[in-house]
């Protein structure tokens, strides 16, 4: 592939249309970085390696799995053909030079392969708070890597996951006996704001999961609490703390059904592994552990 055309088609596809829409003003988008645009405390709007770091980890105390991926492990040497492991995989980064109001979640993965890093992209200068920012990434990457593992089936309810459950959610909610007609109407406005798109609809519902539920304030109607408990679950001691609570108990109950199940399949895979000899290796401890202590 040649290199100079490569770069060409990352400006001209990439480049152009990312850097107008982290500014945000698409209309009046002028693609020069001027003084003009940054009147204020510079090192306030500055977008930092530094900051960024801290915002996502910060984020990983409240939604602790969005970045970990159950991927296929296989080792020859050990004999070992096919087992799944969790691998955590953290996305790339770009700044884009200039003053914006958006955060992009451009590619959830590269390529085809679903433990490559997917690629956000944020402005160089922000005046808007870094973690709203970070949080709506944060939710649609949540949604589109759930598309991605889940293929034509993302919204076939008979193959269960967030955005399959989420879009039979958002289909049959004037039928929902969990719903009352006050929620059902918060609901439909709701779905107007996120102008009929499934995605930005259940951004709106994460922010309020990742920003309030976490800290124990109830913003959430019933079936979404669940769904958000089930698929993007919270910190271990965070869940710990709400648990107490009758209504997180409840909506956390399938998590932890879920959870315990995925403990004794992955126990039984390593007895048979045992059984026939074959080491269980680093790898595949990690991700018992990871299932246990997480």
């Amino acid at each position: 592939v040649n290199p100079i055309r490569k770069v060409e088609y990352e400006i001209q596809n990439m480049f152009r249309y990312n850097n107008r829409t982290t500014n945000g003003q698409i209309s009046v988008f002028v693609p020069v970085l001027h003084r003009d645009m940054l009147a204020s405390d510079f090192d306030r709007i500055h977008v930092t390696p530094e900051k960024i770091n801290a915002t996502i980890n910060k984020l990983l105390e409240i939604d602790y799995s969005v970045f970990d991926h159950e991927v296929i492990y296989s080792n020859e040497e050990k004999k070992i053909t096919k087992e799944y492991i969790i691998k955590r995989v953290y996305p790339d980064i770009i700044l884009m030079p200039t003053v914006g109001c958006n955060g992009i979640m451009w590619q959830e993965i590269t390529g085809k392969k679903r433990d490559t890093s997917g690629r956000f992209l944020f402005p160089i200068f922000t005046f808007t708070n870094l973690t709203t920012l970070m949080v709506k990434v944060f939710g649609r990457f949540r949604w589109e890597m759930c598309r991605t593992i889940e293929g034509t089936a993302w919204n076939d309810i008979k193959h269960k996951s967030l955005t399959s459950e989420y879009s039979d959610y958002l289909q049959f909610y004037r039928k929902n006996k969990d719903l009352s007609e006050e929620k059902k109407e918060k609901l439909k406005n709701q779905i107007q704001k996120g102008r009929n798109n499934s995605r930005e609809i259940f951004v709106i519902d994460y922010e309020q999961w990742i920003n309030y539920e976490a800290k124990g304030a109830i913003r959430l109607n019933k079936p979404v609490r669940e769904m958000l408990a089930t698929y993007c679950p919270f910190a271990k001691a965070i869940r710990e703390r709400l648990g107490m609570q009758p209504l997180f108990e409840e909506a956390m109950a399938r998590y932890n059904r879920e959870k315990l199940k995925k403990i004794r399949e992955v126990e039984s895979r390593h007895r048979l592994l045992e059984k026939d000899r074959i080491e269980v290796v680093p790898e595949l401890l990690n991700t018992l552990n990871y299932y246990k202590e997480y």
